[in-house]
């Protein structure tokens, strides 16, 4: 995959580019290599511990591979870093409602919506 090689590329020249390595990360989640994708989130944990999206990105993987309780910590953790980004209040809405806890969810979905007004997909959850 010519994005891999690119991003490998500039990390070559900038190993400590969390962002590069974020980006990654997401390639390989959505080429369906969550091995690798959870060892470069991982990574860019281990190089900068404040950066709330590769906690984020690292839940999302937990709770696509249904490992709810891990993902949950991470999403957790993000919030506590950045409580103003909206995705993991959306990931929490999410999985309280797999918990079949709709009040819960739909809490989690209004503060996703709330920080994020334009993201029609926090939208939809809230009719």
């Amino acid at each position: 995959d010519k994005s891999i090689e690119a991003l490998e590329q500039a990390l070559v020249i900038t190993p400590n580019n969390y962002q590069a390595m974020e980006k990654l990360g997401v390639t390989y989640m959505r080429m369906g290599d969550n091995d690798s994708a959870e060892q470069i989130f991982k990574e860019v944990i281990d190089i900068k511990p404040s950066y709330y999206r590769a906690y984020s990105r690292l839940a999302a993987l937990y709770g696509n591979k249904g490992n709810y309780s891990l993902s949950m910590a991470y999403l957790m953790k993000s919030i506590e870093i950045n409580p103003y980004y909206a995705e993991p209040y959306y990931n929490l809405g999410v999985l309280y409602e797999i918990y079949g806890k709709k009040n819960e969810a739909r809490q989690f979905y209004l503060k996703a919506y709330q920080l994020d007004p334009t993201n029609k997909l926090y939208a939809s959850r809230l009719n």
